[in-house]
């Protein structure tokens, strides 16, 4: 129910992803909430002007929002987000409170997937910190841009949080337009 969605670099697509999937669940009917969990760099708050207008995250999980504030409707049925709020100093912090978890406890009993977008986990450690109250990840990886071992380097401190991977998306693949696969 609850997907970690994570990549080993910035600017892997891992946002685009993590929208896309949520929006694809709730064309089959499926109640989604998109989570921004990047307090330190969020791309849907830089880039999207509405998103700034509203309570985020951040807000919600240093009290100064509740719950009902920081969930947004989007202009598709089932789909709903959160977006990250305002850039705070203690990401990871936040991410270990109670308020945290119990906010996520009480999407997973709304909500048929709850998919979190998360920073790069080769950056930071906030992924693998949420990565402990997910169900599983997902690691966006970029093609010819990470190395392998930064792939593997992600991929072991996911397994140290003991949560699940389901698998990768490979993301910039460069198919050639005259290929047929």
């Amino acid at each position: 129910k609850v997907i970690n969605i994570t990549s080993c670099d910035a600017n892997e697509g891992k946002t685009t992803v993590s929208l896309m999937l949520s929006k694809a669940l709730s064309d089959i009917n499926k109640k989604v909430i998109y989570v921004d969990c990047d307090l330190r760099k969020s791309v849907v708050s830089s880039n999207y002007s509405n998103a700034r207008s509203v309570k985020g995250l951040s807000e919600y999980l240093t009290g100064l929002g509740k719950k009902e504030e920081v969930i947004c409707s989007t202009q598709y049925e089932n789909f709903d987000i959160i977006v990250s709020g305002p850039h705070c100093p203690n990401p990871v912090d936040l991410m270990m409170g109670e308020r945290f978890a119990e906010l996520l406890n009480s999407l997973k009993e709304e909500y048929d997937y709850v998919i979190i977008d998360t920073p790069p986990l080769g950056l930071v450690i906030d992924s693998a910190v949420i990565a402990k109250y997910c169900d599983a990840a997902v690691m966006v990886i970029s093609a010819g841009r990470v190395r392998y071992r930064q792939a593997k380097h992600t991929k072991v401190q996911l397994e140290k949080s003991g949560c699940k991977i389901l698998g990768a998306v490979l993301n910039f693949s460069g198919m050639r337009g005259d290929s047929y696969y």
